[in-house]
């Protein structure tokens, strides 16, 4: 970018103020340099040749990933509320498995929602939030939680029946962590459809 140009004399100017005030604070610039600092590439924060910062890009964007992934492991290992996840997948640090098969981008995201979310979903501009409370869907007085509205409502009950039974919820295979532990894409494909449909009769009742 030319040195005429207003952004690269902000940057230009924000650039040296940081160098003469190392204690600056609440600036973009300042805000870059710790990002590239924590990730041991904070020359990044005052390069000016586009080139080279693209170079670095493929580094920067890994290391960032990798801790990431370190954080959602430390979080998931201290939590004591969605500790479950530990039993999903035998070793975290590796993607599930359900993320690289072929299945459409909605269902991964309600597959994953229901992995991590444990009972919270966001799906076509509604949220629904499973949070214990007695279930007013059904007369059961059962809570209203994941394992409910998976394994339990009688709402749901004709969808489970033609989703999940007898290839997902069987006699050998019925707890919610083997049910969210998806394997294969025909499994993916009928816990995703049994999900969707059940929200979106879910939204369907409330809203009425």
């Amino acid at each position: 970018m030319e040195q005429s140009r207003y952004p690269r004399i902000c940057f230009e100017a924000l650039k040296a103020e940081n160098i003469s005030n190392p204690n600056l604070t609440y600036s973009w610039t300042d805000q870059m340099r710790n990002i590239f600092d924590e990730f041991g590439l904070s020359f990044l924060s005052l390069e000016t040749d586009i080139s080279s910062f693209l170079s670095n890009c493929p580094s920067l964007l890994t290391k960032m990933f990798d801790g990431l992934r370190q954080t959602d492991i430390a979080s998931v290992n201290k939590s004591t509320k969605y500790g479950y996840y530990n039993f999903l997948t035998p070793e975290l640090p590796i993607s599930a498995h359900y993320l690289s098969l072929k299945i459409p981008h909605r269902k991964a995201v309600i597959i994953a929602q229901a992995r991590l979310n444990k009972g919270q979903f966001y799906h076509n501009k509604f949220s629904h939030i499973l949070d214990g409370s007695i279930c007013t869907l059904c007369n059961m007085q059962k809570n209203e939680t994941l394992e409910h509205l998976i394994l339990e409502c009688r709402v749901f009950k004709y969808r489970r029946v033609k989703y999940l039974m007898p290839d997902i919820i069987g006699e050998e295979s019925d707890k919610l962590e083997q049910i969210l532990n998806v394997e294969d894409e025909a499994h993916a494909n009928l816990l995703a459809d049994y999900l969707i449909s059940c929200l979106e009769e879910r939204r369907f009742i409330l809203e009425q």
